[in-house]
């Protein structure tokens, strides 16, 4: 973050808010669905929604550096959903 001057907006913040309000909401509508039978398929969609959006962004960047952070944040998503489903 340092390295492109983007300014850690989360410092101080409680978990499930965030500096930008569309980000709280979609917080909160992904865990108000939770599933009190199943809870963890609430994590697989959370995971599955987090891939679309990279595979959004994958395409928009060049630099090097951070398509690896995608395809790393991508790859552990793909891990997390194999974890909620064993």
């Amino acid at each position: 973050m340092k390295v492109y001057g983007v300014k850690d907006t989360t410092l101080g913040m409680k978990r499930g808010v965030y500096h930008y309000k569309d980000l709280t909401a979609i917080y909160d509508k992904l865990t108000a669905v939770i599933d009190k039978e199943a809870p963890y398929l609430t994590g697989v969609n959370i995971e599955i929604d987090d891939i679309k959006k990279i595979d959004a962004m994958l395409p928009e960047r060049s630099e090097s550096d951070l398509l690896l952070l995608l395809k790393n944040l991508k790859t552990q998503s793909n891990m997390h959903i194999d974890y909620f489903k064993n």
